[in-house]
């Protein structure tokens, strides 16, 4: 499974986000580091999508990602919008490409079929 972060950095931010907008206690927060080591342990389940090149990211989640990492927001619920949000728009995107290879399966069937 393919988690939509850049970096294990931006994926903690938003661990964090959740944590606060969960109004969970600051001292039950994974720490970095911890959260590091868990994630590394689980690599063979989950990777990061990472950077890819010179493929640029899209305005909308430039734009969701800034504001997420921004922790100066004291109001957790547009926090919570902006993630529900970012979250939507990637799966559209995962369904529009997943459309797509769809009909790229099927244009190569056809060929093979002529």
């Amino acid at each position: 499974m393919y988690l939509p972060y850049d970096n294990g950095p931006e994926f903690f931010s938003e661990y964090l986000a959740h944590c606060v907008s969960s109004q969970m206690m600051p001292n039950t927060y994974a720490k970095r580091e911890t959260f590091r080591k868990v994630f590394k342990s689980m690599k063979n389940e989950f990777r990061l999508i990472g950077g890819k090149g010179s493929f640029p990211t899209c305005d909308i989640c430039n734009n969701a990602n800034d504001f997420l990492r921004n922790l100066t927001y004291k109001d957790q619920s547009h926090r919570e919008i902006i993630l529900k949000f970012k979250r939507l728009h990637l799966m559209q995107q995962m369904k529009e490409r997943q459309h797509m290879e769809m009909n790229r399966i099927a244009s190569k069937l056809l060929s093979k079929c002529e």
